[in-house]
């Protein structure tokens, strides 16, 4: 079966809104943080920014019981839900990694080819440059509990730098090529504890909201971004979200007007809903691609 841009269940049962809160960074006093981890102190320093956070309350709305015309589009709003059925996938397989690969990795491109529909084959490339399974409660693999993107759009190409050669680079530039960064986040079983949210790209003042945070190392650089609050941000999830019920959503795109607001680079963070705090620990699955669409 192929994907459907909309979940086949968006319009099954009542919404769930919560009113919780989210972490969110304090505005700075300049807009940019770096850490140069080639000096001495970058460690103590790193863990000093990582503690600052700040709660503020909000109200996350459920993306059930929306019309297929009033769903989030990925141009519209940074994000996407799809219907992507995976009958050959065992939900009490969910602990085994080859599998999870095996199942869902191959259908990455097919499911961003139906976000372009106009595109042939030959014209859309995907590149999948990390992927990641969150499955635990506390640790490197817990789900991130903090108000943040993958990339900046400077750490964004910063990081296709590091996995294309030059001449490749410099084709892409020669083509106009539009580069996305996007992220494909789905469910290895259906998500009950600390559910995804996502914030409206279009609430989203990047000048006033986002704050890059530029680490440096011996071998390079990478750069992601913390969020100020705003009472401007719109926030939405999907209640119990299903294996089949897959969220895209963009981390970067170069689409000409974009760069100029701020690259498109969707905010995310897990959230507690306090009808779940008791539920075995989130699985989900998040795969990281570079999508290229020469123009």
């Amino acid at each position: 079966m192929t994907a459907s841009l909309f979940p086949l269940h968006a319009q099954e049962g009542n919404p769930r809104n919560i009113q919780t809160s989210l972490k969110y960074w304090p505005r700075p006093p300049r807009s940019e943080v770096a850490i140069d981890f080639r000096k001495p102190g970058a460690e103590e320093r790193f863990n000093e920014l990582e503690s600052l956070e700040e709660e503020h309350a909000v109200t996350i709305r459920d993306i059930r019981g929306l019309r297929e015309s009033e769903q989030p589009t990925l141009e519209k709003n940074g994000f996407q839900y799809m219907y992507d059925p995976v009958p050959e996938y065992d939900e009490r397989e969910n602990r085994n990694e080859k599998r999870i690969e095996k199942y869902f990795l191959p259908r990455t491109e097919e499911l961003v080819a139906k976000l372009f529909p106009e595109r042939s084959g030959a014209e859309l490339k995907v590149l999948i440059y990390t992927h990641r399974i969150r499955s635990q409660t506390t640790g490197p693999n817990s789900p991130a509990h903090i108000v943040h993107s993958d990339f900046t759009p400077a750490g964004s190409m910063q990081h296709l730098r590091s996995l294309l050669s030059p001449a490749d680079l410099t084709k892409l530039e020669e083509t106009n090529t539009r580069i996305l960064a996007l992220n494909i986040w789905r469910p290895l079983r259906t998500v009950r504890k600390d559910p995804l949210a996502l914030c409206d790209w279009a609430s989203i003042h990047p000048n006033q909201d986002i704050i890059p945070n530029r680490f440096v190392f011996a071998d390079g650089w990478l750069e992601v971004a913390k969020v100020a609050y705003s009472q401007r941000h719109r926030w939405w999830y999907c209640s119990g979200q299903r294996v089949d019920e897959v969220v895209i959503f963009k981390q970067f795109d170069s689409a000409p007007g974009t760069i100029e607001m701020g690259g498109c680079s969707v905010v995310h963070s897990a959230f507690v809903d306090p009808e779940y705090t008791g539920e075995e620990p989130r699985r989900s699955l998040e795969i990281g691609v570079f999508v290229f669409l020469p123009r």
